[in-house]
């Protein structure tokens, strides 16, 4: 019988979410893959991602900077695609407020 070789992530049968359960056990909790050109951390544990979203959420909380940004929306000015800060939070306030309502909608 052949030995079975072991798969890149995501080429086989096995699903996103195994595969990555079974990088997190082989490497720990949080580790960093490449998924094309991108650097993604990966977190697996509830009291590691607790802490990023409450301790150091600013640090999370910005977009990468993307060619379609910079040529679609007049280099990243719509705050969908502004870095995170006061433009951006102005923005998204009042898209809540004044298109997004539900007195608007």
């Amino acid at each position: 019988m052949k030995k079975e070789e072991k798969r890149l992530p995501n080429q086989g049968p096995e699903l996103t979410h195994e595969t990555l359960a079974a990088l997190a056990d082989e490497h720990g909790p949080i580790f960093r893959i490449r998924i094309g050109i991108h650097t993604v951390v990966v977190i697996s544990s509830r009291d590691i991602a607790k802490e990023c979203f409450t301790a150091h959420d600013v640090a999370v909380s910005s977009r990468p900077k993307l060619a379609s940004g910079k040529h679609l929306c007049y280099n990243s000015a719509n705050f969908t695609f502004a870095l995170y800060g006061v433009y951006r939070r102005e923005m998204r306030k009042i898209t809540m407020l004044q298109l997004l309502s539900d007195r608007r909608l």
